[in-house]
């Protein structure tokens, strides 16, 4: 039994992946980058298409003033970053008004409004001009509520996520199999994970941690019905 995984460690790393608001960190260390290389990828994409001349101004005030918040981020000024951001969440296209309804919901995240957090970013996702950004704004929404949440209200928010071969599926089923296990649900919780370690397209850690809540699950789930009633039912026949 020396192996087998503790409920603590399961849920102590889980906690770490999943709600200890990794994406704080990394918008720290990457912001400027993915936020370099999406606006990159919005305007080559717009490149591609005949616009006004009144379009083409508002996207380069709107790349004006995502540089604007890089910078100021990058020089430990996030107020002057957050009120960028609030200008391009309002006035910019749609791709550059999801960007920065995403890079406020992290700022707020980590000045501790969670609340206001999630808003933002459910706010992204009706902005997002693509599933990705949606799908990405929408989990981490939950990824913020989801401890507050009932297991079932965790699944309808979360089930869309996992329809086709989007990223954010794989980490939306993890949310869903964690929350059957606080609430008990072991069925529920075995198939969800299941799903996420039988997988071929998953990132290794996941899978990792999908195996690991299985031997937790078999560790400290009831036994099943027809199993709980052998006993009893020999006896009956002898």
């Amino acid at each position: 039994m020396s192996g087998a995984p503790r409920l603590a460690d399961v849920f102590d790393e889980v906690e770490e992946e999943l709600r200890k608001e990794r994406y704080t960190q990394l918008f720290r260390t990457y912001g400027p980058w993915v936020l370099g290389a999406a606006a990159a990828v919005i305007l080559g994409v717009a490149g591609y298409q005949w616009y006004g001349a009144n379009e083409s101004a508002n996207r380069a005030a709107a790349g004006s003033q995502m540089m604007e918040a890089i910078e100021a981020y990058q020089s430990g000024d996030t107020a002057r970053a957050d009120a960028a951001l609030t200008t391009l969440a309002e006035d910019g296209t749609r791709g550059y008004r999801a960007l920065a309804l995403m890079q406020r919901g992290a700022l707020a995240l980590e000045a501790g409004n969670r609340d206001e957090a999630a808003s933002f970013f459910e706010q992204a996702a009706s902005a997002a001009p693509d599933r990705l950004t949606r799908d990405t704004a929408r989990y981490k929404a939950l990824l913020i509520e989801q401890s507050e949440l009932s297991y079932d209200d965790v699944v309808l928010r979360a089930e869309p996520l996992t329809e086709g071969t989007g990223p954010a599926g794989p980490l939306a089923r993890e949310l869903m199999g964690l929350a059957a296990i606080q609430a008990e649900r072991w069925d529920e919780a075995r198939s969800h994970y299941e799903q996420i370690a039988f997988s071929l397209d998953v990132p290794q850690n996941l899978q990792r941690r999908a195996g690991e809540a299985l031997a937790l699950i078999a560790q400290r789930a009831p036994a099943p019905a027809a199993e709980a009633q052998t006993p009893a039912s020999e006896g009956e026949e002898n």
